[in-house]
């Protein structure tokens, strides 16, 4: 079958946007979804296996090995300028990448469409694994023309957690014809089947409690602290780019924890063991920092246990996008037995001096919230 050029420009995520670029609007034509025939397809390195339309237009854009990025497009037939029925498979396979984000962001757009409607998310029936499904009620319009051209869309999203990164299944049809052909979205998204991917040099991940610790950390303002902090604190927590491998910066020496008793006062000892515990080796930082605008910056020589002392610690300010070119490097973080008290420690290279601070953070049944912050280093490179 000769395919058909894909109306949707570039790499990025269709359902990002809650607006499609299309040519120009013509007259909505019926469109009859045929009873679906489904051919299985394995994109190239196997990450998942997935069932597709075999009378649909396919499209497929494979950029793992450049960008660890997979699209798969699928276009019912008869389709028209606006009114057009798609399916569509995203695959992210940066391991830094996570579900949790997405959906974060698809709740908190920077530019959101006017008229667009979030349905709650609901676990769909097609999925056994806990992955969950939500809903935009949206209109398309032309790139040029009237604004009172457009059409009424229906989208449904589906992300779908992989062992490296994530999935993206989704449904694209105007409002008049989703139910026609929602089944066949529907036998689409319950065939999908992530494969195994084995890494031997894959780290361990931060725990939620301690993604919990640094969204609060690095969303809060910091100007709402009540205790007065070190110079140069708030630079780190105005920061938006974190480095995708903890660091060891923060070493619990004797000197150290005499410089903490100095600045905290006592502290439990179970938070001291639990924090020199888990900084014994490195872990890995996904994008589950839920701040908007905030960035992990992958490693790019790969993780890797058996590198030590923490040999891939080197922040690059700049690789950075635009012009911020301020890195934070976090470490692990101890806890208290009830995880009431949190203690880690930050490095901030980058955009003036490099500083590290060690962070004590408390709650009491709400947020996470800054209690005292002690310098650690200062570097004027």
């Amino acid at each position: 079958m000769k395919k058909r050029l894909n109306p949707h420009p570039g790499l990025a995520l269709i359902l990002s946007t809650l607006a499609a670029l299309t040519p120009a609007t013509a007259q909505a034509q019926k469109l009859h979804a045929r009873p679906a025939e489904l051919v299985r397809i394995e994109p190239e390195g196997k990450s998942f296996s997935v069932l597709i339309p075999a009378h649909w237009t396919r499209n497929e854009l494979n950029l793992l090995k450049e960008h660890q990025k997979y699209e798969l497009k699928l276009w019912a037939p008869a389709r028209t300028d606006l009114a057009y029925v798609l399916i569509g498979v995203d695959y992210f396979a940066d391991p830094h990448k996570s579900p949790e984000r997405f959906l974060f962001e698809q709740s908190n757009p920077v530019f959101a469409q006017r008229g667009a409607v979030h349905i709650e998310p609901v676990q769909p029936a097609t999925s056994s694994t806990g992955v969950i499904s939500f809903t935009v009620h949206t209109d398309r319009f032309p790139p040029l023309g009237p604004a009172t051209k457009k059409q009424a869309v229906l989208r449904q999203v589906i992300p779908h957690p992989m062992q490296k990164g994530f999935a993206v299944l989704y449904f694209d049809a105007p409002t008049p014809l989703a139910a026609q052909y929602r089944p066949i979205f529907e036998q689409v998204a319950a065939s999908f089947k992530p494969q195994a991917q084995q890494d031997a040099n894959a780290l361990p991940e931060l725990s939620a409690d301690e993604y919990a610790v640094l969204t609060d950390f690095f969303g809060n303002n910091p100007k709402k602290t009540a205790e007065a902090q070190p110079k140069f604190f708030a630079d780190v927590r105005r920061a938006r780019v974190v480095n995708g491998q903890t660091g060891n910066k923060g070493k619990l020496d004797d000197t150290a924890q005499q410089h903490l008793a100095r600045e905290f006062g006592g502290l439990d000892p179970h938070l001291l063991a639990d924090y020199r515990d888990k900084n014994t080796h490195p872990a890995m930082v996904r994008d589950k920092i839920l701040v908007r605008n905030l960035y992990v910056l992958p490693d790019k020589d790969g993780a890797s246990p058996t590198r030590t002392p923490f040999q891939q610690e080197r922040l690059r300010p700049l690789d950075l996008p635009g012009l911020n070119s301020s890195i934070v490097q976090v470490s692990r973080i101890g806890f208290d037995a009830p995880k009431e008290t949190a203690l880690f420690h930050v490095f901030l290279v980058g955009g003036g001096p490099s500083t590290g601070h060690f962070v004590l953070m408390t709650r009491d049944g709400g947020p996470w919230e800054v209690r005292q912050a002690a310098l650690t280093d200062y570097l004027i490179h």
